[in-house]
């Protein structure tokens, strides 16, 4: 049987749904949800699940990040170039600049890029495409017990913050 676009949505709505429901931005700093922060690349994983649950950032935006975009005291991070065609910042919540500021001061491999996600397996580098930050987001969906049907996890979490706003 052929899937529709209609049953494609219906899926994916059931899907935002229940990361919502499930409270997932709640549980992403339980244990079975958690990448192990002990190692640098799980609390990179960690700083980039907080950042795609808590601000709504998208996938790209978040890649192109780079260190002065983070200001930890005024608690906002600084988004470059939106959809607008303009810069905004958005509300930078304590947990996720505690776990950005802690991969940052404490995991980041040095190089010379001012980006601040970095690819850990040498050679070090900005982490350029979108398979990455994907693949990080369905492992953690999959850790809180939530399965995927298609490719696009980091705005399914992007889409569920949205949901959960609008119910407010």
């Amino acid at each position: 049987m052929t899937r529709t676009l209609r049953d494609s949505c219906r899926e994916r709505h059931a899907t935002v749904s229940r990361i919502c429901r499930d409270n997932w931005v709640g549980r992403i700093s339980g244990r079975r949800s958690t990448p192990s922060t002990l190692r640098p690349t799980g609390s990179r994983d960690q700083a980039i699940l907080l950042l795609l649950a808590t601000t709504g950032i998208r996938s790209k935006k978040l890649r192109s990040l780079v260190l002065d975009d983070i200001r930890r005291r005024d608690a906002q991070v600084r988004v470059r170039h939106t959809k607008a065609r303009s810069d905004r910042s958005v509300p930078l919540m304590r947990e996720a600049g505690k776990t950005l500021a802690d991969y940052i001061l404490r995991a980041r491999p040095d190089c010379g890029s001012r980006r601040v996600f970095l690819v850990h397996l040498p050679p070090v580098r900005p982490i350029d495409g979108s398979t990455n930050i994907s693949r990080i987001a369905r492992s953690a969906l999959q850790r809180a017990g939530i399965a995927l049907n298609g490719p696009i996890a980091a705005h399914l979490i992007r889409h569920s913050l949205a949901t959960q706003l609008v119910s407010r």
